[in-house]
C-alpha cells in the first residue's frame, strides 16, 4: 500500500496529463496558459474532495468498532454465561461508555483555564472516557486497533465457557462474600465506580477549600521512606521543613498551603454518577458527597474490624500495602519488605481514640510523624489541630488547665504506645504475598522460578491457602515484561529488530502498530488464561464461594515522571514544585501519545521507550478486558485506577529525584527530555516512573483505591440494619467460623 502523500502526488500527476489540451487546436502560448488553468482548477476541486472525504471518514469513525464491541459485550452478559443469574432479572443499568474519547460526538475536551498573573493552567482537567482516544492515528491503525479488541473479547468469552461449568456458576451470585445477592444491585455498583473514576474532573485547589470542608487531612505515610520521597525532596528544596527533629511544629502563613503542588488538586465526579448508586448506598450518600470519595479512616477500620484481608500482586500492590497501613493505624508497623511480610493488625489505635475526639483521626493529628508534618490547609476551621508529635490536643477542650503532655487524649496516646504487636481474636488483620505473575501452582512458586514465556524470573509466594481463609482478597494481575533479550529470537526479529529500524524504512506508526499487536499477542495467549486460572481457583472447591474478592486496575508507566523540562505547547501548564517532576498532563494522554513521542533531536516522531509502551498497550487491552468480561463471569468487582491516574506523571517516585523542572524555550517545542544533571538511580527505566509517592497526587489512590474499596464495603456489608448487623462489629461471624460451621 502506498503512502498517503504518494498516493496524492499520482493523483495530481494524472489529474494534470487529463487537463493537457491538443496542440493541434491551440497555439503554444495558448496550450500553456490553458493547461495552467486547468492544472489549477482540477487541484482546487481535488483538494476540495479530499476535505469531504476526511469529513466523512471522521464521522464515520466516530461510530466504529468499539462502540459495537461494548453493546456486544452488553448483550453477552444478558445471555447465558452468567452464574447465578436472577431469574426476576431487571433491565441492566447503564454501564460507563467504554468508547475512546475521540468517538464521541457529544464530548467536547476542556483545556484547563489559565491564570494570566503566572501562566499557569489553575482550570480543570476533564476526563470523560475510560479508553484513550485515537486522535491522529491513521484509518488503517484505527481499525486494527478495533479488530484487536473484537478478537480479545471473543478469546475470553470462549475460555470462559470452557472453565466456567454450571456447577461453578451456582456457586456465585450478586458480589460473594457481602449481603449483596442481586444481580442488579452488583451491576448498579460497578456503574457508579465506574462512573466516579471515569467521569469528572481534576481541580485545582490551591488553598485546599475542599480537604478541609470535609475536616480532612493529607495522608501521613509512616511506612517505607520510599514513598516519601517526594516530600523530602520538596522540603529540601524549599529549605521550609515543616518539622524539627525535636517534633515541634510550624505553622505557614493563612495565604499559603506549604504542601507539593501535585496535592493541591481535588476530584469532582459528574453529578450523574448518583444516579446510577444502588439504593444500598442511600445511606452514606451524604458522606459520600462531602469527603469526594475519600473514605472516613474511623468507618473504614469499623467496617475491617474482625476480618482478615489479603494483597496479591507485584511491588506496585505492595506500595498498597503501605497505604492501607498508614490509614487504619497510627503508628509506623514493622514490615521486613515485600518477599517477608507477615500479619498486620490494624485498626487498634484509630477505633481507640475516643468518639468526641474522632476529627483528630480524620485529619491525621494523632499519627505518628516519621518523616515530614504536612500542615493542614489554611481553610481548616480552627479546633481539632494540634503542635506536637505524638499529642492529641483539641484546642477546643483545653478547658481544665492542664498543660499539653496532661490530657486525657495525651494518656490514651502514651498507653497505646505501650501496646505490643499481639494478635488477639478478633482483630482486624492484613497480609500481602508478593505474586508477580499470580501463579497458583507449586511449581511456580519455586525461589529462582522464570516465567516460561519471558524467561524473566518472577517472584510467586504461595497465595492461595491465605486466599481460601480470608475474609477479603485484593488482587491484580499486572502486565507481562518484555522477555528477556536473546531468550525469545522470534519475538527478537518480530518486535525489537522491526521497531528499532528508522523511519525511513519503516514508519513509527507501523513500528507502534507492531507494538499494539505484540500487546494483544501476549494478553491472549498467556495473560488471559492465567488470570482466569487464578479466579477460578478462588472461586472453585475446595475454596469457600463466600470470599470477598476485589479486583484493582493497574495504572500506566510514565516514562516523563522524572522530566526535568518540557517543550512550551503554551505558556500555559499546571503548576509544579520541587519533588513532583513534571505537572499533569492537561488532558487524558491519548493512544499515539502512549506509543510515540517527538525525538529529543529533532522534529520527528519515533517510539517511547519499548518496555514503557509494551506495559501500558497490554494495560489498556487487560484492564478493559478484565471490565467488560471477565470480572463479571465471576462476580468480582473492579477498581478502575488507570484512568483516573492517566493524566498524573507528577508525583511518582522517579519525579523525587528529577531536575527542578522549567520551560524549555528551544526550538523543539512539546518534546519532553530527561536531565542529564542529578538523575541519580532512580529513572524510568529503573522501574520508579511505575509507583507513586504517599500522599499520592490528588490523593488520587486514597480516592480510587481505598475509597472505592469502602464503597463496596458500605454497600455490601452495611447497605441496610439487617446487613449491617450481620456484617459489621460483634454480629460478623469469620470465614473460618463460617466454614467451621459447615462441617
Amino acid at each position: 500500500m502506498n503512502r498517503p502523500r504518494s498516493f496524492v502526488r499520482g493523483r495530481r500527476s494524472a489529474i494534470r496529463q487529463m487537463g493537457r489540451p491538443h496542440p493541434a487546436v491551440v497555439s503554444r502560448s495558448r496550450l500553456f496558459f490553458a493547461g495552467l488553468l486547468a492544472s489549477l482548477v482540477v487541484v482546487l476541486m481535488y483538494k476540495h474532495a479530499s476535505c469531504l472525504a476526511d469529513l466523512a471518514r471522521s464521522a464515520t469513525s466516530q461510530w466504529q468498532p468499539i462502540r459495537s464491541n461494548v453493546e456486544a459485550a452488553r448483550k453477552r452478559q444478558s445471555q447465558p454465561l452468567d452464574l447465578a443469574r436472577d431469574d426476576a432479572f431487571e433491565p441492566k443499568p447503564r454501564r460507563r461508555d467504554m468508547t475512546p474519547l475521540s468517538r464521541r460526538v457529544s464530548t467536547r475536551r476542556k483545556r484547563a483555564l489559565v491564570d494570566p498573573a503566572t501562566g499557569t493552567a489553575a482550570g480543570p482537567v476533564a476526563i470523560t472516557a475510560a479508553l484513550p482516544s485515537t486522535d491522529s492515528l491513521s484509518q488503517r491503525f484505527i481499525s486494527t486497533y478495533d479488530g484487536f479488541f473484537n478478537s480479545l473479547t471473543a478469546s475470553a468469552e470462549a475460555l470462559l465457557a470452557e472453565k466456567i461449568t454450571p456447577e461453578l456458576a451456582k456457586r456465585a451470585a450478586g458480589v460473594p462474600g457481602t449481603g449483596i445477592s442481586s444481580a442488579k444491585e452488583a451491576e448498579s455498583l460497578q456503574a457508579y465506580l465506574d462512573c466516579v473514576a471515569s467521569t469528572g474532573e481534576w481541580v485545582h485547589d490551591p488553598r485546599g477549600t475542599s480537604l478541609a470542608g470535609s475536616r480532612s487531612g493529607l495522608t501521613v505515610h509512616k511506612q517505607e521512606s520510599r514513598h516519601a520521597a517526594c516530600d523530602k525532596r520538596y522540603y529540601k528544596a524549599s529549605g521550609a521543613s515543616t518539622s524539627d527533629a525535636s517534633g515541634s511544629s510550624t505553622r505557614v502563613p493563612t495565604s499559603e498551603w506549604n504542601v507539593r503542588e501535585s496535592l493541591k488538586w481535588t476530584w469532582h465526579a459528574s453529578p450523574t454518577c448518583e444516579a446510577l448508586a444502588p439504593s444500598s448506598l442511600s445511606r452514606s450518600s451524604a458522606a459520600r458527597s462531602s469527603r469526594s470519595h475519600l473514605p472516613s479512616r474511623r468507618r473504614l477500620c469499623e467496617l475491617l474490624a474482625r476480618k482478615s484481608t489479603l494483597l496479591l500482586g507485584d511491588t506496585t500492590q505492595y506500595s498498597l500495602h503501605d497505604l492501607i497501613l498508614d490509614w487504619t493505624t497510627v503508628r509506623p508497623q514493622s514490615c521486613y519488605g515485600d518477599l517477608y511480610c507477615m500479619q498486620h493488625v490494624l485498626c487498634e489505635d484509630v477505633l481507640a481514640v475516643p468518639e468526641g475526639r474522632a476529627h483528630e483521626v480524620e485529619n491525621w493529628e494523632v499519627d505518628d510523624r516519621i518523616y515530614h508534618r504536612l500542615p493542614l490547609p489554611p481553610t481548616m476551621p480552627p479546633g481539632g489541630t494540634k503542635l506536637q508529635v505524638g499529642r492529641a490536643i483539641d484546642a477546643s477542650s483545653e478547658t481544665s488547665g492542664r498543660p499539653d503532655g496532661d490530657g486525657e487524649a495525651s494518656s490514651t496516646m502514651n498507653d497505646l504506645a505501650k501496646r505490643g504487636p499481639s494478635i488477639k481474636e478478633g482483630d482486624a488483620l492484613l497480609r500481602y504475598r508478593r505474586t508477580d505473575g499470580l501463579r497458583p501452582a507449586r511449581s511456580q512458586t519455586r525461589p529462582l522460578y522464570r516465567a516460561p514465556p519471558t524467561d524473566v524470573r518472577e517472584y510467586n509466594q504461595q497465595w492461595l491457602a491465605d486466599a481460601r481463609r480470608s475474609d477479603l482478597v485484593i488482587l491484580n494481575k499486572a502486565p507481562l515484561p518484555l522477555p528477556r533479550e536473546g531468550f525469545n529470537l522470534t519475538f527478537d526479529a518480530w518486535v525489537r529488530d522491526f521497531t528499532a529500524q528508522s523511519n525511513g524504512a519503516v514508519s513509527v506508526e507501523e513500528r507502534a502498530l507492531r507494538v499494539v499487536e505484540a500487546a494483544r499477542e501476549v494478553t491472549e495467549l498467556v495473560w488471559l488464561p492465567e488470570l482466569v486460572e487464578a479466579l477460578k481457583a478462588i472461586r472453585a472447591p475446595p475454596s469457600p464461594a463466600d470470599v470477598l474478592t476485589l479486583y484493582r486496575g493497574g495504572w500506566r508507566q510514565h516514562a516523563d515522571c522524572a522530566a526535568a523540562s518540557l517543550g512550551v505547547e503554551a505558556t500555559a501548564r499546571p503548576p509544579t514544585s520541587a519533588g513532583d517532576g513534571p505537572p499533569p498532563h492537561l488532558s487524558p494522554p491519548t493512544l499515539a501519545s502512549l506509543l510515540m513521542r517527538r525525538s529529543p533531536s529533532s522534529d520527528e516522531l519515533e517510539l517511547q521507550p519499548l518496555h514503557i509502551a509494551y506495559h501500558n498497550t497490554q494495560l489498556v487491552f487487560q484492564n478493559h478486558l478484565a471490565r467488560t468480561v471477565i470480572l463479571p463471569a465471576f462476580r468480582i468487582p473492579f477498581l478502575d485506577l488507570e484512568t483516573p491516574l492517566s493524566i498524573w506523571r507528577s508525583g511518582m517516585v522517579g519525579s523525587s529525584v528529577a531536575s527542578p523542572f522549567q520551560a524549555l524555550l528551544g526550538a523543539h517545542g512539546g518534546q519532553t527530555v530527561l536531565s542529564p544533571a542529578r538523575r541519580g538511580l532512580r529513572s524510568p527505566a529503573s522501574g520508579d516512573c511505575t509507583r507513586y509517592c504517599f500522599p499520592s497526587p490528588g490523593l488520587a489512590i486514597e480516592r480510587f483505591f481505598l475509597g472505592s474499596m469502602a464503597t463496596i464495603l458500605e454497600a455490601g456489608w452495611a447497605g441496610s440494619t439487617e446487613r449491617e448487623q450481620a456484617w459489621v462489629g460483634n454480629g460478623f461471624t469469620t470465614l473460618k467460623d463460617r466454614v467451621g460451621s459447615r462441617v
